[in-house]
């Protein structure tokens, strides 16, 4: 069963601004019911912001210019060949080069987004990265 909180709740026991949660609400990433006139948000999402707030690429630092096969990539990380190539195209995930028919890639950058997933929740027509995590290309 979710468990909901009122948004000065969740704010105060999560520590994040209300207004953030407004913000978040309004994205879809915080989901909302309305109980006797009340606005409560899902403790779940609030949880998860916070949890993502909390991961960063620096974390994966170790890994950073290590290569790795897209299609190993997919393997250890529990992604689709097609999930990676389309955050290739979109810098989330850096090419490295090409080796024969393999794509080689940053496997920290695959490294970062399976700790979002798991955080988040990967589902599908959502999109994990923010739209401000987007590296731009060259």
């Amino acid at each position: 069963m979710k468990a909901y909180k009122t948004l000065k709740d969740a704010a105060e026991k999560y520590n994040v601004e209300p207004e953030k949660l407004q913000e978040l609400i309004g994205q879809g990433d915080v989901h909302t019911v309305l109980f006797e006139d009340e606005l409560l948000v899902s403790e779940d999402d609030v949880r998860a912001y916070v949890a993502k707030r909390d991961v960063s690429r620096e974390q994966f630092e170790h890994l950073e210019g290590v290569e790795i096969g897209l299609n190993q990539a997919a393997i250890k990380y529990g992604f689709s060949t097609v999930v990676l190539s389309d955050w290739m195209k979109r810098g989330q995930v850096r090419f490295i080069r090409q080796q024969g028919n393999r794509k080689i890639i940053n496997e920290a950058d695959v490294a970062y987004a399976r700790a979002l997933a798991d955080i988040k929740g990967l589902r599908s027509g959502r999109p994990l990265f923010d739209r401000r995590s987007r590296k731009k290309k060259g």
